[in-house]
């Protein structure tokens, strides 16, 4: 597991599971709210804004897909990276 601490507009406390989509870069090309508090939905852009401990071998065109568990309390946020454990979700991201 990785934690990542990310400078998010004011939020209430609370938790919710993102997707995160890498292809190339330690930026998420894309970022899907999954589930947990839904004041938490509307962080997706800033979310994709920050970097994240990815990385990918030379000349690759791999994507990786990862879920993040995004806390949130008054001290600030931190993204726990974490590999699927769940194909259904994996499937999902295809869309």
């Amino acid at each position: 597991m990785r934690s990542v601490k990310l400078r998010l507009p004011p939020q209430k406390s609370g938790q919710a599971e993102f997707v995160l989509v890498f292809d190339g870069s330690s930026r998420p090309q894309r970022v899907e709210y999954r589930e947990g508090d839904s004041e938490m939905r509307n962080v997706e852009q800033a979310l994709s804004d920050g970097d994240y401990p990815i990385s990918f071998p030379d000349n690759s065109s791999v994507k990786i897909v990862r879920r993040g568990v995004l806390s949130c309390s008054a001290s600030g946020c931190a993204m726990t990276i974490r590999p699927l454990e769940n194909v259904a979700l994996a499937q999902s991201v295809q869309k």
